[in-house]
């Protein structure tokens, strides 16, 4: 199959993915305002109830704070600090 895929300027995150340094917290933005503050920013659970609607020309930020005492390590076994998110898409309800 050739061709793009559909353009869809709206969508749904339903789930998302969070691996971080061990003992950060972070914060989420959608087009600079605060939506969530995350305690634990290398391990917690984003509830798929509570969706999250993003439409063309929003701007998602996921920014971490941790101490620099911080072990160089994530959960995953990983030996970068840098932080990794994952989003899980789905067009919103309705949408084609």
């Amino acid at each position: 199959m050739q061709g793009q895929w559909p353009r869809q300027t709206s969508f749904e995150i339903y789930q998302a993915s969070v691996d971080g340094p061990v003992g950060s917290s972070m914060v989420v933005q959608v087009n600079r305002q605060i939506w969530n503050w995350v305690l634990t920013g290398w391990q917690n659970y984003w509830d798929p109830n509570q969706i999250l609607p993003v439409r063309d020309g929003d701007e998602l930020q996921f920014a971490w704070n941790f101490a620099a005492t911080a072990g160089p390590y994530t959960p995953s076994g990983g030996a970068n600090v840098r932080p990794v998110v994952t989003l899980y898409l789905r067009a919103e309800k309705g949408q084609q």
